[in-house]
């Protein structure tokens, strides 16, 4: 904990001085990106939290949907359009990597064999015998836990009879993918093989119909057998998952902090991480996004040990809900949602609900997974998650743009571990992810400016600040048609003031790149400013260029804005950029 405090004050003592984000005051601290957030400090071990999967349904659905209504201050901010940001973030709106997420495919796109491999170091289970060490007490899928000749262990789960592929398939792609997005998942692939291979140690346990845990025996190992498909040849396929490094301490929340976690400081409703996987979740149809499929593992690395915390068990996700196919109306609503039963008792009928107009599934490996009724601004998991309803426009940009960093050819490479049997299959399951990933582009692209990575470059002799324009990128909006308007202003010691009338640069059909010279002209003004100054402070240096874009020269909106901030350096006569603020 320590040394993680100390990583934030260097961190802001980087930046010359104290400042606003925003408008109207000027206080507000910078800080400057740093690769990782330190919160992996050497901690004593906790305890192994236990939580029901029924509790927490009643406490997510009631209790704390109570506590929300009565949160007044967080109802006012929601009002009045100022919801409370992430705490988590640089000042450019960015997640550093820390024990709960890495920046992997959103900062720096994954070749095709990194997304197959996804977060496997191994081969899977050795060749020979397979030791039935536990039948599968926990979850709804089929299933026990095998150790191979090696000493390793895994948990095997298989499809049900009459979905053949659906929920191992859905489980291996949505690793991948959600170790590609970032965040800590198991080792997870498909395995074939005879029932033959299988052995149940003599001490091997299962819990029985009444919850007591008894000796395990071939019966039973049989009787899980029988519920699980098996080809004409007798081959069985599974999942193999295998078993985590570390100590398990039981499922982390997505709200407030885990008290015997001193490296836990942020809230975790306040996470970026947390908020923006709503987005995430929506694109692969995560309905189970919940507390019981996470899981916080007590790890030694480097020498220190601390939590380190996991998703998993996507077996319901991408149309399948592990042991048959997705309802329709999942992604749509909770499953107790007062809301829209409420609207449609009322209205006797006149409400109608969108997934009444659903297509039943083409096919029996994939299950209910579609993109035609996919609404992303709607997504609802089956029960409501605190991080998903603290989900702002930024956090959902921040999600969007990890979305939309996988290209068709990654989306392709994902599929392919899912080893779906039926080409056809696949290639639905591939185009269906591509079009809810363009959907979400759209929408959340839509809901912000969506200028980024902005950089000071050198273009012809010029400083030049150059941004890129993620909707020209994903060709949603013409460059051509597109034109950016901008003004420097100067944040300074007191109020802001503006330095320059407005100027308009007009996009180009070869680019999505946008390149505001940062000439003589307003260097020269900045300058000026600062001489002018009675202060002659650190804090009179901040200045901050806001962008706004329009997307059709008939347009009579601009948008949102985008607030780049620039620290002028006198002595070089040049700015620097300090970060990158987002209307939303």
């Amino acid at each position: 904990m320590k040394n993680r405090i100390s990583v934030f004050l260097t961190a802001i003592l980087l930046v010359p001085s104290t400042w606003t984000l925003g408008c109207g005051s000027n206080h507000h601290v910078f800080i400057e990106p740093i690769a990782v957030d330190f919160d992996m400090g050497d901690i004593p071990e906790p305890k192994e939290w236990h939580v029901s999967q029924y509790y927490d349904h009643f406490d997510r659905t009631f209790t704390q949907q109570v506590h929300q209504a009565l949160d007044m201050p967080r109802n006012f901010r929601k009002v009045a359009g100022d919801p409370k940001q992430a705490e988590n973030v640089d000042s450019f709106g960015e997640v550093a990597s820390s024990s709960w997420f890495a920046n992997r495919n959103g900062r720096r796109r994954m070749s095709l064999e990194e997304i197959r491999r996804g977060p496997n170091e191994g081969e899977g289970p050795a060749d020979g015998i397979w030791t039935v060490v536990r039948g599968k007490s926990e979850g709804v899928s089929l299933g026990f836990t095998i150790k191979d000749s090696h000493g390793d262990r895994y948990i095997m789960k298989f499809d049900p009879c009459d979905n053949p592929e659906m929920s191992s398939a859905a489980e291996v792609i949505s690793t991948k993918l959600f170790y590609a997005m970032g965040y800590n998942t198991p080792e997870n692939r498909i395995v074939y093989f005879k029932a033959d291979r299988l052995r149940v140690d003599p001490e091997a346990t299962i819990v029985s119909f009444v919850g007591r845990r008894r000796t395990m025996t071939r019966k039973d190992l049989d009787r899980i057998l029988s519920r699980a498909h098996r080809a004409p040849d007798g081959i069985y396929r599974a999942m193999a998952s295998k078993l985590l490094s570390g100590i398990p301490k039981g499922p982390f929340s997505y709200l407030g902090t885990r008290k015997d976690d001193p490296n836990d400081i942020f809230p975790h409703e306040h996470r970026r991480e947390l908020r923006g996987l709503r987005i995430l979740a929506a694109w692969l149809e995560h309905n189970d996004s919940r507390r019981i499929n996470t899981l916080d593992m007590y790890v030694t690395e480097g020498g220190r040990r601390f939590l380190k915390h996991y998703l998993l068990d996507f077996g319901a996700t991408l149309g399948s809900a592990s042991l048959f196919p997705n309802q329709p109306w999942e992604g749509h609503e909770y499953i107790l949602d007062t809301g829209k039963t409420v609207k449609s008792l009322f209205t006797l009928g006149v409400y109608k609900r969108s997934w009444l107009d659903a297509k039943p599934p083409l096919y029996p490996s994939v299950g209910y997974f579609e993109s035609e009724l996919f609404n992303p601004a709607n997504w609802k998991p089956n029960y409501p998650n605190p991080a998903f309803e603290n989900t702002t426009s930024l956090d959902a940009y921040w999600g969007t743009k990890i979305v939309m960093s996988f290209t068709d050819e990654q989306i392709r490479a994902a599929v392919e571990t899912g080893e779906l049997s039926d080409p056809k299959a696949e290639a639905y399951v591939i185009q269906t992810l591509i079009e809810r990933r363009d959907k979400i582009g759209r929408y959340w692209y839509g809901m912000v400016n969506a200028l980024d990575h902005a950089s000071i470059e050198d273009v012809g002799g010029v400083k030049t600040l150059v941004f890129e324009d993620l909707t020209v990128e994903a060709r949603f909006s013409d460059p051509a048609a597109t034109s950016y308007r901008y003004r420097l202003s100067h944040n300074g010691c007191e109020e802001p003031t503006e330095i320059t009338q407005d100027r308009v640069v007009d996009g180009t059909a070869e680019s999505a790149h946008v390149g505001i010279p940062l000439d003589p002209e307003l260097t020269g003004a900045a300058r000026d400013q600062l001489e002018a100054s009675a202060y002659g402070e650190e804090c009179d240096r901040f200045f901050y260029l806001t962008l706004w874009t329009k997307r059709e020269p008939s347009a009579k909106d601009w948008g949102n804005w985008v607030r780049v901030h620039l620290y002028f350096v006198g002595s070089e006569q040049e700015f620097r950029l300090v970060g990158v603020e987002h209307e939303g």
